[in-house]
């Protein structure tokens, strides 16, 4: 079906191309026609995602995913409600020199015992319309967290991922500055990180500037992971870039340090801080350090942990 639809189709001088993506299903011994539709569909949607254009045969793992996924979309309102959400931080260090300036509050759930990524419950939260109350208490428990924090390193600053979403909710910046204060913290204390795609939403742009004005700072995260924009750098009140670490492993060590030196550069004229993430071998940390990024994060420099198991951190 798919390569029968590559020809263009053409109508009144105008030219259309169709993609397809296609589930198929097999009918046994008791299957049900709407039984034979549900499976059908479940496969196209595993094909999408796969790529579109192409097709799916259906089979029982699909309807496993599906059962699965209705689980945790029915416990996660009530695990963000209850705080059974935690909060694991992960080092950023000063390069060179390793110094600890700061902490990324990063969201983790567990359901039934078993760890859910955060790659499948922020989607669901998306899709639930629950970002801010899951940013809100990932906000909130960090901050609380800060003191203890500040014990392990005086001049750490706290990263808060926020979606677009949190900032289109009223009354966003009085319930941050309202946690801050409960905390005894100021907004000099915390950097804000929006992803690329994030900050092309339509409005995301007047709230940071509000933002800023109070007070705020802001990093881009994922630099670089997708069609960057530049002008992001110019026209946002971007205090830190977080270069995606994808541009670490493209297999030639001397054109990723050109390229990263070029990123560090560009930051650097316009008085922007750069860090670089996902540095997870000693390789990549000397090719961080030689581009000249003033700041790094990833495993080799120190894993997500709750405050408990933080360990080895050394101060700036």
């Amino acid at each position: 079906v798919a390569d029968g639809l590559v020809p263009p189709i053409v109508t009144a001088d105008l030219e259309a191309r169709v993609r397809a993506s296609t589930g198929i299903a097999v009918a046994r011994a008791g299957t049900t026609p709407a039984h034979l539709l549900r499976d059908a569909d479940l496969a196209m949607y595993h094909a999408k995602r796969e790529g579109r254009s192409g097709f799916h045969v259906f089979d029982g793992s699909l309807l496993v995913a599906v059962d699965e996924r209705l689980a945790l979309q029915q416990a996660l309102p009530g695990a963000i409600a209850d705080g059974a959400v935690h909060v694991h931080y992960q080092p950023i260090v000063a390069v060179p020199g390793g110094a600890v300036m700061g902490f990324e509050a990063l969201a983790r759930w567990s359901h039934d015992g078993a760890p859910v990524s955060p790659a499948v419950f922020v989607p669901l939260a998306v899709d639930a319309g629950l970002m801010a109350e899951l940013g809100g208490g990932v906000a909130r428990a960090a901050l609380a967290d800060l003191e203890a924090l500040r014990a392990l390193a005086p001049a750490a600053r706290l990263f808060l991922n926020v979606s677009a979403r949190e900032l289109e909710h009223d009354g966003y910046a009085e319930r941050l500055l309202a946690a801050l204060a409960a905390a005894g913290a100021s907004p000099a204390d915390v950097v804000l990180e929006l992803t690329e795609s994030e900050l092309a939403r339509e409005g995301v742009a007047d709230a940071c500037h509000a933002l800023r004005d109070r007070g705020f700072a802001f990093a881009i995260d994922d630099f670089g992971a997708g069609w960057s924009n530049l002008g992001y750098l110019r026209t946002l009140p971007v205090e830190v870039v977080k270069v995606d670490r994808g541009l670490l492993g493209s297999g030639d060590a001397a054109a990723d340090r050109k390229l990263l030196e070029g990123l560090v550069a560009l930051a650097r004229s316009l008085g922007i801080a750069a860090l670089c993430e996902g540095v997870e071998t000693e390789a990549q940390r000397d090719l961080v350090a030689a581009a000249g990024f003033d700041a790094a994060q990833g495993y080799l420099l120190g894993r997500p942990a709750p405050l408990a198991e933080l360990a080895g951190v050394r101060a700036a």
